[in-house]
Order: structure tokens, then sequence, then C-alpha cells
């Protein structure tokens, strides 16, 4: 059976989009919602990578097909399946993508509408070990090079760090803490 592409309805002036996850028996269910911004329910903002993707994969939204980027339709079952909130702002979701003019109106809301969210989660891609070491290794590490204080360079000598008590330079928890910072 063919499915209809996703239609937008317009929005009026204050008003934000936001996607419901839902579990349906086995399905899980998406449908698009329109709130004014200041009489929403609570949700959750996302950000997250877009690495360059298009709007290609499918996704079910109210029974209609809208084409989102990868990175989307891969992040929505994880927050369905951490029991996260009932309502998510999503941008490449809650903004039509293909109306400019919805897009000069509603951009400059964003700050607004992450002001509003109860939480904003990033998601920087699915787990990989170098991810998961370099958060374990950020909350070690944090206060650590904190304590490390006066006139640091740019690139902190081995001595510097084996005082206090930081892996050396070449420890694989370096690079795997730089590559959250490289996430596109």
């Amino acid at each position: 059976m063919e499915v209809a592409p996703f239609t937008y309805r317009p929005l009026a002036k204050g008003e934000i989009r936001l996607l419901s996850i839902s579990r349906r028996g086995g399905s899980i269910v998406h449908s698009l919602s329109t709130f004014n911004l200041n009489e929403a329910p609570s949700f959750v903002a996302l950000s997250y990578t877009w690495d360059g993707q298009k709007p290609e994969e499918d996704l079910l939204v109210g029974g209609d097909n809208l084409k989102v980027i990868k990175n989307v339709k891969v992040m929505l079952p994880y927050l369905l399946r951490h029991g996260q909130s009932h309502w998510f702002w999503i941008d490449a979701i809650s903004i039509n993508q293909g109306h400019n003019a919805e897009k000069s109106i509603q951009v400059p809301m964003m700050s607004s509408i992450y002001t509003r969210a109860t939480k904003t989660i990033i998601w920087l891609g699915e787990a990989t070990s170098q991810l998961d070491l370099a958060f374990r290794s950020v909350t070690e590490l944090t206060p650590r090079l904190m304590a490390i204080s006066g006139d640091v360079s740019y690139w902190i000598q081995d001595h510097e760090l084996t005082k206090h008590k930081l892996p050396d330079s070449t420890s694989p928890v370096w690079m795997a803490t730089g590559s959250i910072f490289l996430q596109p």
C-alpha cells in the first residue's frame, strides 16, 4: 500500500510543532501536534549532528511519510526506550525544512524554544567505544584539569600531566575525549 507524503499545516504566530512518540502494541507511533509555545505541554528539545545528511529516511508521522535524516531516525527509538518525555521538539521535524518563510520565523524562535524545553538532549550519534571512553574519562579528568593553574600553554607537558595524576599525552583517553569536540 502506498503511503502519502507528510503535509505540514501552516503555523500561526507563536506556534511550534511537537512530536509525540508512543508505543501501541508492538509498534512505535509518531504524531505531530501544534501548540502555542507559551501554552505547550512539557517537552524535550533535541540537538544532534546533521553530518551533511539529506532527508532520505522514511518516518511514519500520523500515517503519512515524512522524510528525515538518518541521525534523526536512529535517535527516535532511543528516546522511547529510555523513557524520555512524551513530547519532543526536533528542528528537522518540527520546522518545515522545505518552506523558507516558515524557517525564517521559526529559527529566531529557537532560543525561546530551547529555554522553554524542560531539558535538551544532545545526540552525538550511536555509541562507539571511543565515545564511551571519552564520557567515562571526562568526569574523572575535569577536576584534575581544573587543578592545573598558572600559565598553561596550549599543550600541557607530560610532567605536568603526571604531577596532576593525569594520563600521559599518548593515552587513548585524550584522543577519545577530543573526538567529542570533533563531532560535526
